[in-house]
């Protein structure tokens, strides 16, 4: 009864454990380090989902949903994203995404600017390995 009351305790943490999301660690993140949101990432952890920084067009408004961007640094540390099909997305904003140090599975990482005359609508940042 002990152990197979350990291994369902186990297999519980493994099951909560790989169901961090990147978007649960975006929304906890501090500002640091000149970031509005820096996320620090672990070693050999994997996260999972997408990540939208910045505004959304409404093609029923015709207008971008006023979402405003941050600067956003992801510290991976040897973290692994799996995207699950979605990308991470800063989008009609003029902010700055840093991606670096992580493995990046099924989905991509994509800077989405717009030619605004009214507001800077194009983001700016790096991926490095």
């Amino acid at each position: 009864m002990h152990h197979a009351l350990t291994v369902g305790l186990a297999m519980a943490f493994a099951a909560s454990a790989s169901a961090t999301t990147l978007q649960a660690v975006f929304d906890a993140a501090p500002a640091a380090h000149g970031y509005d949101r820096y996320l620090a990432l672990e070693t050999g952890v994997t996260y999972h989902g997408g990540l939208l920084v910045g505004a959304t067009w409404d093609d029923d408004r015709q207008q971008f949903l006023p979402e405003p961007g941050v600067d956003v640094k992801i510290d991976g540390r040897g973290a692994i994203l799996d995207l699950q099909g979605q990308e991470i997305c800063v989008s009609f904003c003029d902010a700055k995404l840093d991606l670096e140090d992580c493995i990046v599975l099924d989905g991509g990482v994509r800077f989405r600017g717009a030619d605004d005359p009214d507001m800077d609508r194009t983001p700016t940042g790096s991926v490095r390995h």
